[in-house]
Formats: structure tokens, C-alpha cells, sequence
């Protein structure tokens, strides 16, 4: 019984000292830092990384932000935490494709071939 409210307070914390982040403003910010020239409108990739489903918690996508480099270096002077905090909010709005299992066009192609 201690160990399940010890997990409980830990899992409350955590969500506690987690910034929800503002959705809209990531959305200006994603488009305003030309986000969308890499990873698509929709955040499903394209020539960087897929986003969606976003697979990295915040401070995971923070880090990753801040040192991928295999994308251009967005440090602090660049872009904030707090910035960044919305943009990850925006994407965890973003809708993730549909399975290609339940796309009846790709069924029929693949019935053909």
C-alpha cells in the first residue's frame, strides 16, 4: 500500500512540475521557425523527423532540440524552453495518421501487387 501512494505522489509531481505549454502559441512558433519546412504541416515528417505521434517526452524533445545535430542548432539565444515548451504542446495536438491497415486504397494496391 506505501509503495503504490509513493508511486502515485511521484506520478503527481511529476505532472506537476511539467509546463502544459500553449498550444496556439507553439503553432506560430512552429510555423514561424519554419518548422513545418522539415517535419510538414502535420508533423509527419519529410525531410526531418516524423513528430507524430510525438514519441519523447518534453524534456526529451527539449534535449533532442537543443542537441539533435542532425538539425539545425537551436540554443537557448535562439529559442527558449519556455518557447519550446509550446511548441511540443502544439504537436501533442496534432492528430496521428490513420493505420495503413485501415486506408481502404492502400488495401486495394496491395492486393494487386
Amino acid at each position: 500500500m506505501k509503495l503504490l501512494l509513493l508511486v502515485a505522489s511521484c506520478a503527481v509531481l511529476a505532472c506537476a512540475q511539467t509546463p502544459a505549454g500553449d498550444a496556439k502559441h507553439g503553432k506560430d512558433l512552429f510555423l514561424s521557425y519554419a518548422c513545418y519546412s522539415c517535419h510538414s504541416f502535420d508533423g509527419h515528417g519529410g525531410a526531418g523527423a516524423r513528430l507524430v505521434p510525438m514519441p519523447l517526452n518534453q524534456a526529451g524533445f527539449i534535449s533532442f532540440v537543443r542537441n539533435a545535430g542532425r538539425m539545425p542548432t537551436y540554443g537557448p539565444k535562439v529559442i527558449s524552453d519556455a518557447q519550446l515548451v509550446d511548441i511540443y504542446a502544439y504537436i501533442k495536438t496534432l492528430p496521428t495518421s490513420r493505420d495503413a491497415k485501415s486506408i481502404p486504397l492502400i488495401q486495394e494496391l496491395l492486393k494487386e501487387n
